[in-house]
């Protein structure tokens, strides 16, 4: 259906032209010719010549109204992505922020320190902001904005669970683990529920969003996750890294499956 003048406008006088002009070449053939008497002598032939054009030109005009239809929808399809995209930098901002604390947090509670951990507020906008991308977005995009979706909801999911849960470790404890260089929060990652995982993978997904729904010339290339985890122990949790090794390798090996 066409709902613009704009659209409209092009159809009815098109129309009106055409048969216009039509009009004044059957009366100029039939001023020259026996088409008159052609017609009244072959009435079922001409009716069904006459039935055959009005429907190629009916089918033509359907075709292009349908075709205006489509670029009317394409078009807006493609304002809406840009208006959502323009947005994007301050929506990516915030999740990074946002998984940044619950990074910070579950590394906090691994090492069973003496908090009162809060689940960081997630802003419903950001997700609605993602949610129109992925409306207006190409089946490659779609599926990755949704499958970024589902995994914070995992992570947070995860991580409130854990919270709810909680309860700071003993000093003996904590000073077993100072011992041992961090030996026992760091074997815990592979048996306490995940939440630190899915924390250190969210983190990973908001980066790579930059590429995805970000400016074309806001950030560049970025490595592999299994490149990145080190980095974000050191600058992100002020941790050695080399305090991690059962959970940064088993991060490395299997993250970058998630793509």
């Amino acid at each position: 259906m066409i709902t613009r003048s704009n659209e409209v406008t092009p159809l009815v006088f098109g129309g009106a032209l055409l048969g216009v002009v039509c009009f004044g070449l059957l009366i100029e053939i039939s001023s020259r010719t026996n088409l008159i008497k052609w017609v009244y002598e072959h009435e079922t032939l001409a009716a069904g010549v006459l039935g055959v054009l009005a429907a190629v030109v009916t089918a033509l005009l359907i075709l292009w109204q349908i075709r205006q239809q489509y670029k009317v929808v394409n078009d807006e399809r493609e304002r809406q992505l840009v208006a959502a995209k323009s947005a994007m930098p301050l929506v990516i901002a915030g999740l990074h922020d946002i998984s940044i604390d619950s990074f910070v947090t579950s590394l906090d509670m691994c090492k069973g320190r003496n908090i009162s951990p809060e689940l960081p507020e997630l802003d419903p906008t950001y997700v609605e902001a993602l949610k129109v991308c992925i409306e207006h977005s190409d089946q490659a995009l779609q599926k990755s904005l949704s499958k970024f979706i589902r995994e914070m909801q995992v992570q947070r999911s995860r991580l409130s669970r854990a919270i709810s849960e909680y309860k700071p470790w003993p000093v003996y404890k904590v000073i077993q683990n100072q011992s041992q260089q961090n030996a026992i929060a760091d074997k815990a990652t592979l048996t306490n529920g995940g939440y630190l995982y899915s924390s250190a993978l969210v983190v990973m997904m908001v980066e790579e969003l930059w590429g995805q729904v970000g400016p074309s010339d806001g950030h560049g290339e970025i490595g592999s996750r299994a490149s990145r985890i080190e980095n974000l122990f050191i600058f992100q949790g002020n941790e050695p890294p080399e305090d991690w090794p059962l959970f940064i390798g088993h991060f490395q090996r299997t993250a970058d499956q998630f793509h």
